[in-house]
C-alpha cells in the first residue's frame, strides 16, 4: 500500500484542514494555470521559471512535488494530512485524480487556501487532529519531516491497529490526571462506559486463586473481561492478563472471556504482543489512559 503524507498549508493550517474535510478532498498550489498543470516536466519547469518567477533551486523542488501529487499518487492510497505542531488533522483513502480547479473555496487564489490542484478524499470519522507520536515510530518521525509531500510503501494492516488505538478527542476530554494506579482504578470504578461503551461492572479487585484481578465486568455482549490497570504497562502485563483469563476460564468453565489493559503508557513491545495474539484470534485489547491537566488563576 502507499502511503501519502501531505503538510495542509504552509500558513492557514487548521483553516486548510477544515476545507479538505468539508470538500473532501487534499491539495497543493505550485500551478495556477490549467493548461500548465497539464504539461509534461520541461514545460512545467518552464511554466515555474517564466510565469511564477522562482529561483532555479526553487523550480526543481516544486515541479517534483507537483508532478509526485499529479502522477505518483493513485486511488486507493492512504493519507495523512499533517497540519504541523505535531498534529495529524485527517486520515482519508485518495478517492480520485488529479484535477485542477481554481473556482471553489480551496482552489480560489484569493481565499484562505488558493490551491487549485486538488484530488477527491474519503475522510474517516476517526481519528482526527491527534499527536504524531499515536503513529508507529516508523510514522511519527516521517509525517514531521520537511516537506510538502511525501509517499512510501506502508502496512495498511500495521497503519490500520496504530490508528484503532488513537483515543477520539472526546474520549480525551474524559481522561483524569494520573499519579499511580489506583487514581485510575477509582475513576474506572465509576464510569467504567467510559473505556468501552457497554461494560458493566462486575466486581473491583476480583479474587482469582490466591490473586486479585483489578476489574471483572461484562462487555455489551455480556461476555466476562478481566481488566487490568497500569501506569505503564509492558509486555508483563500480557502475560498476567493471559494468566488471569486462562485461570477465570477454568475456574468458571466458561467458553469465552475478554481481556483489557488500560494504562497511560504501553511499551513497543507489549503492543507488538497484544496485535500478535490479536491476529490470532485472542481477545485482548489495550486502551490509553491520558492526562488532563487544569490550570486556574492563583488567589
Amino acid at each position: 500500500m502507499k502511503l501519502v503524507k501531505i503538510v495542509t498549508h504552509h500558513e492557514n493550517q487548521s483553516r486548510a484542514a477544515a476545507l479538505y474535510l468539508q470538500e473532501g478532498l487534499i491539495a497543493i498550489g505550485y500551478v495556477y494555470n490549467k493548461a500548465a498543470s497539464q504539461m509534461d516536466e520541461a514545460g512545467i519547469k518552464n511554466y515555474l521559471r517564466k510565469d511564477r518567477e522562482l529561483s532555479e533551486g526553487q523550480i526543481g523542488t516544486s515541479a517534483s512535488i507537483f508532478l509526485k501529487f499529479r502522477d505518483e499518487i493513485k486511488e486507493g492510497d492512504k493519507v495523512l494530512a499533517y497540519a504541523g505542531g505535531n498534529q495529524v488533522a485527517l486520515v482519508g483513502e485518495i478517492a480520485g485524480p488529479h484535477k485542477f480547479n481554481d473556482k471553489n473555496i480551496v482552489g480560489d487564489e484569493k481565499g484562505d487556501v488558493g490551491y487549485p490542484n486538488q484530488r477527491k478524499v474519503k475522510w474517516w470519522d476517526a481519528p482526527q487532529n491527534f499527536d504524531r507520536s499515536y503513529l508507529p515510530s516508523d510514522l511519527s518521525g516521517w509525517v514531521a519531516r520537511p516537506g510538502t509531500l511525501a509517499i512510501r510503501d506502508y502496512d495498511i494492516k500495521k497503519l490500520t491497529s496504530a490508528l484503532q488505538r488513537i483515543p477520539t478527542e472526546e474520549e480525551v476530554t474524559k481522561t483524569v490526571e494520573i499519579h499511580d494506579e489506583e487514581e485510575i482504578k477509582d475513576y474506572m470504578e465509576k464510569h467504567l462506559e467510559d473505556v468501552e461503551k457497554g461494560l458493566k461492572l462486575i466486581q473491583r479487585e476480583y479474587p482469582i486463586n490466591s490473586d486479585r484481578m483489578d476489574f471483572l465486568a461484562k462487555d455489551q455482549n455480556l461476555v466476562d473481561t478481566i481488566i487490568e490497570v497500569k501506569t505503564t504497562a509492558d509486555d508483563s502485563a500480557v502475560t498476567q492478563v493471559r494468566r488471569y483469563m486462562r485461570m477465570y476460564k477454568n475456574s468458571k468453565g466458561v467458553a469465552r472471556v475478554r481481556g483489557i489493559i488500560v494504562a497511560e503508557e504501553f511499551t513497543k513491545r507489549c503492543l507488538e504482543e497484544i496485535d500478535e495474539l490479536t491476529g490470532h484470534g485472542f481477545n485482548l485489547r489495550p486502551y490509553n489512559c491520558k492526562k488532563r491537566f487544569y490550570f486556574s488563576r492563583a488567589n
